[in-house]
């Protein structure tokens, strides 16, 4: 949420001041925002902005994770961690004064996210597995003041007082969380529908597996993989295990059986 970042070559001529401010747009896991900064110089330095000469231009520029800024003829490769919170709920109350906080908010946990953030867990749903899987927390909007509050370029602070309430099954891993990033190595997660993949990409993928949708996948390109076939209501599952049981594929496992492995951190 903003500091200050010295770029110095070997003269005291070529030095830059970066002065960060805040992200210029919303989350993406396809590339992540830039960040507003101003880029101050002695005039007359040796400075460029991926290899565009930047003079004494008081606007800001967006840079990204690995943008160059050369300076007196030493190239220095910008890099950062970039803080996800997956949000439950309604972004738009929060996304601003996130942004401030240096953090930012998705709808979806993605392997970036490291927090959950919501006033309260009411339940399992997608992204609270995906969480449990990632090793990561829940928090609540309190833990954005915090951070808004602390000095930047800091580790983010103690959060023990700002855990989101949860029922008893989902509080003590989301309390004492330990990545469970193996879970689902080298498994496949067969939905009937579009709705069931919708419940078990997240948590899946958090754990090195795959949830494919059924109708898209031929039996033979799944010979030598662990694959679970996931039941929902609509009963989609026993046409999946029919298609596959010929070559062998196919174990039924539920949505409850799946939360299951993912509290307990196992797979049977």
């Amino acid at each position: 949420h903003g500091g200050v970042v010295y770029l110095a070559a070997a003269s005291p001529e070529d030095t830059v001041v970066l002065t960060i401010q805040e992200a210029l747009s919303p989350w993406t896991d396809d590339r992540p925002p830039p960040v507003k900064a101003f880029v101050n110089a002695v005039p007359g330095a040796d400075v460029a902005v991926n290899c565009v000469e930047y003079g004494c231009d008081p606007r800001p520029v967006g840079l990204y994770p690995g943008d160059c800024v050369h300076v007196g003829g030493v190239e220095c490769v910008l890099a950062w961690q970039p803080v996800v919170f997956c949000c439950l709920g309604d972004m738009t109350e929060w996304e601003e004064h996130a942004l401030r906080a240096g953090v930012y908010l998705s709808k979806d946990f993605s392997p970036s996210c490291s927090h959950i953030f919501a006033q309260k867990i009411v339940s399992a749903t997608p992204q609270v597995l995906a969480c449990i899987v990632a090793g990561g927390e829940a928090v609540t909007p309190s833990f954005l003041d915090l951070v808004l509050q602390s000095p930047a370029l800091t580790p983010l602070p103690e959060r023990r007082r700002h855990w989101a309430p949860a029922p008893d099954v989902l509080q003590a891993a989301l309390r004492d969380p330990e990545p469970r990033r193996s879970l689902f190595e080298g498994c496949v997660f067969l939905c009937a529908t579009q709705e069931c993949h919708e419940q078990v990409r997240a948590p899946v993928a958090a754990g090195g597996g795959r949830a494919l949708l059924a109708a898209d996948v031929e039996p033979g390109a799944l010979a030598d993989q662990r694959v679970h076939v996931v039941a929902d209501r609509g009963g989609g599952a026993r046409q999946v295990i029919r298609r596959f049981a010929a070559r062998g594929l196919g174990v039924a496992v539920s949505l409850g059986q799946l939360e299951a492995a993912v509290l307990a951190g196992s797979v049977k």
